[in-house]
């Protein structure tokens, strides 16, 4: 077997001290040939070249998936959303998700400064997880519950009802255990205040986080979600789980909203974001083109 060696060294840091560039520490990386003619060629790299490709490749993913999560609506698509969200069909039936009928009036709500309602919200959180499902290698495990589960959870004279919720979480009900996932998300609706904000059960960082597009906070919500992962892990598994060591977060890094009916549709995408393990990379400014977007995935039964 020959052994080729091609050296590489940092074009723009050869005016550096050669005692300095014999101290730079060289990786060794094995490269097939091409030509099938018995030469392997060994490649020895500076680390810092190293270090500028995989930065380079982590940029071009990143500007992939950017382009992917504010891919602009076809002409097509806003004709349809346009057409689904006037008036004129505010009686009529648009899409039929399970027992839920998205009429058009429903849909409205994601028009301009509208308040989200819980159909609209229960099923794109559906059709978040068909979307796990069907490319499971792009997303986290991922359990989305609908707006209803809290109201029940923290319903009751305490403040704390398991067994309300007990038989939500069936694993032949939802065909995976619920403590297998990674994430799981809780929207949150404050009656009092008329305000969407999010519970999540971080099981993969050992946190109870709470998100609120107002910053606003509320420690009965890390109360209820500890109380109910311990009996949620022990009538599925028998186990009793120590969290003492778990964290409390409320979420301060996060986009905020600037108006008063934006609240339903920051949690919708705090948790579209968080189930593919990213950053939160938007703004208020982004919202009208979220709004179009999720009324196109819900007339498609699809989410991107």
């Amino acid at each position: 077997m020959i052994r080729r060696i091609l050296k590489i060294l940092g074009g723009n840091k050869r005016n550096n001290n050669r005692e300095k560039e014999e101290q730079v520490v060289k990786d060794v990386i094995s490269v097939d040939d091409d030509d099938d003619d018995g030469v392997e060629e060994l490649v020895v790299v500076d680390e810092d070249d190293e270090i500028e490709v995989l930065e380079g490749k982590k940029k071009t993913e990143e500007k992939s998936v950017l382009e992917e999560l504010f891919a602009e609506l076809t002409d097509e698509e806003k004709n349809e959303v346009e057409l689904a969200l006037s008036p004129h069909h505010s009686q009529d039936v648009l899409v039929v998700y399970g027992d839920i009928k998205i009429t058009g009036e429903i849909l409205q709500c994601l028009g301009p400064r509208r308040w989200l309602n819980d159909e609209v919200i229960t099923v794109y959180l559906e059709l978040l997880k068909e979307r796990e499902k069907r490319e499971p290698e792009k997303f986290l495990k991922c359990h989305f519950f609908n707006p209803f589960f809290y109201q029940q959870l923290a319903g009751g004279v305490t403040g704390y009802d398991y067994k309300a919720v007990k038989r939500w979480t069936m694993q032949k009900k939802i065909g995976y255990g619920l403590i297998e996932c990674d994430k799981i998300f809780v929207p949150i609706h404050q009656k009092d205040k008329m305000h969407w904000c999010l519970g999540v059960i971080n099981k993969k960082d050992k946190k109870f986080q709470y998100l609120d597009s107002l910053k606003g906070m509320d420690n009965d919500v890390f109360n209820v979600l500890a109380r109910y992962y311990v009996d949620e892990v022990k009538d599925k598994s028998g186990e009793d789980i120590d969290i003492s060591t778990w964290k409390s977060e409320y979420v301060e890094d996060l986009p905020g909203q600037e108006n008063g009916c934006d609240c339903g549709m920051f949690v919708l995408k705090y948790i579209d974001f968080y189930s593919r393990g990213l950053a939160l990379w938007f703004n208020q400014k982004h919202m009208a083109y979220f709004r179009l977007r999720t009324a196109k995935e819900i007339l498609r039964l699809r989410a991107d």
